[in-house]
């Protein structure tokens, strides 16, 4: 945004009344704590996805975990 816009913002904000100011400051702070709700989610998924990736990947086709090329069953069975 040019210098020029936000001055005629600003100029146009402070013409206005002290309740539309309100209205438009709490509007802005809930679009700001919608976003940032989102992208605490979103931060969240991809460390779960992380998580997940980093376990699958230290473990076989069948769940048993590869430990020095070799597989290490954690399964017992009932013989």
């Amino acid at each position: 945004m040019s210098d020029l816009v936000l001055k005629w913002y600003v100029r146009l904000f402070d013409m206005m009344s002290l309740e539309y100011k309100k209205i438009i400051l709490s509007t802005l702070k809930d679009r700001l704590d919608k976003n940032l709700n989102e992208s605490l989610e979103e931060e969240r998924r991809r460390e779960s996805l992380s998580k997940m990736i980093s376990f699958y990947s230290d473990t076989d086709l069948d769940g048993d975990f590869i430990v020095n090329s070799r597989t290490i069953s954690t399964r017992t069975y009932d013989l």
